[in-house]
Formats: structure tokens, C-alpha cells, sequence
């Protein structure tokens, strides 16, 4: 089974600490990211796309996984014309539906532990790296490509941006000073990666609207705890 086929996975696989069962970012905000690598998987595979910045369907994905099915169901079912900003808000409010999926496929590939615990009677998962050569793999791949001369593969910067936007540093410098180089250089090889027009304008647009939508989230998050 090929392990880590899409951005989804390469996400989740990042966002997840490398040796406790916990997130690396807020799991609010890593739900905007996780929808934001599913839409722009369906851009990549012709299932959605934009005009005038607002989602369009396209033909039904294949050879994608379950998780992004659900999505393009999500999106064609309801038969709205949206911006990217919408779809990610709505999307993060059905976060489990699939996340579980990618949950288990990864499960199944040897890359995260998925253990099912109680508290209170009420189920929730505890989500652990079981596989941390391909994690520390993955992200060596990522770093070298964002610093060195060779342009990155249309799925590289789509996963890249969404790293951007939701503020995933950690996992590629230890240092806090390191992650604002790196934050910068990201940002730079973004801008100047050689990638499609179309799928340019698209990873243009849910950068911004993950961006958006995670501060949205994270200002309101606060506000509710300090009131």
C-alpha cells in the first residue's frame, strides 16, 4: 500500500507530535488545514475549481481517498456558490466526518496509532506517530525543496501554503528565530514556484481563506475564555 498519497495525510502526519499523542497546532485550527489540503487535492484532480473566487464542482473525484469523497459530496450536495473562506468554515464544523477516515487509512498504512479512550462516558481518539522514519522523511523532503534551487511539484505547494496559512513551523525548526526564517522562505518559494495559472489562482485563494478562517477561530477562542 503507498504510504502518504495525499496532502491530507502528509498533514496530519506533520501536525502530530512526534512522540505524544497530542497536536502540535490547535485541533480547531489543523481542521481548517485538513479541509484546505481536501479542496485543493479536488482542484489538483479536476472535482472542484474556482471562478471569480467562489468553489465550482467539477466531475467526481477518483483515486483520491474517502475523506475527500465526503467532501466533494459536501460541497455538491448543498449546490451553493461559495468562497473558500464559507466552505472551510463549514467544513471544520463536520471536521470528524472526515478525519476519521484519514484516521484509519493511516491507521492501516503504520503511520499514526489510533487508540479509542472514554472520559465521562463520552468516546474521543488518542492519535500518535507509529511511523516517524516517514514523518521525519516527509519533512527533510519538504525542507530541502523550500531552501534549495528545485521547484516545487503543484502538490508540494499546495501542502506548503496550507502549512503557511494554519502555521505549522514546528515540525521543520526547533528554534523559534529558525521558524521565522524558514516562515519566510516558505512564503518566497510559494510566490516564485513555476505552478499553473489555475491552480496558482486556487492555492492563492484558500491560503488566504484558511489564513482567515484559522485567526477567525483563534480570536474567538480567546474571546470565549477570557469572558
Amino acid at each position: 500500500m503507498e504510504k502518504l498519497k495525499t496532502n491530507p495525510e502528509k498533514l496530519l502526519l506533520l501536525a502530530c507530535h512526534p512522540k505524544k499523542p497530542y497536536w502540535l497546532i490547535s485541533k480547531q485550527v489543523l481542521n481548517m488545514g485538513i479541509a484546505g489540503t481536501l479542496m485543493l487535492d479536488l482542484v489538483e484532480a479536476k472535482a472542484i475549481d474556482f471562478d471569480q473566487k467562489k468553489v465550482v464542482v467539477k466531475s467526481r473525484p477518483s483515486g483520491l481517498t474517502t475523506a475527500h469523497e465526503i467532501v466533494w459530496k459536501f460541497i455538491n450536495e448543498r449546490n451553493k456558490s461559495r468562497k473558500a473562506k464559507r466552505w472551510i468554515n463549514a467544513l471544520s464544523n463536520k471536521a470528524s466526518h472526515y478525519r476519521k477516515p484519514l484516521f484509519h487509512l493511516m491507521e492501516q498504512q503504520g503511520m499514526l496509532r489510533v487508540e479509542n479512550h472514554q472520559f465521562l462516558f463520552i468516546p474521543y481518539l488518542k492519535i500518535s506517530v507509529s511511523d516517524n522514519v516517514t514523518r521525519d522523511n516527509l519533512i527533510a523532503s519538504l525542507k530541502k525543496k523550500v531552501e534549495g534551487p528545485e521547484p516545487l511539484t503543484t502538490s508540494e505547494a499546495s501542502l506548503m501554503s496550507v502549512v503557511y496559512a494554519i502555521k505549522l513551523f514546528k515540525p521543520f525548526e526547533k528554534k523559534i528565530s529558525d521558524r521565522k526564517v524558514f516562515k519566510k522562505k516558505v512564503k518566497q518559494k510559494i510566490a516564485e514556484n513555476p505552478v499553473a495559472e489555475g491552480i496558482q489562482d486556487a492555492i492563492q485563494e484558500m491560503q488566504a481563506a484558511v489564513a482567515a478562517a484559522s485567526v477567525a477561530a483563534i480570536a474567538g477562542s480567546s474571546a470565549s475564555s477570557g469572558g
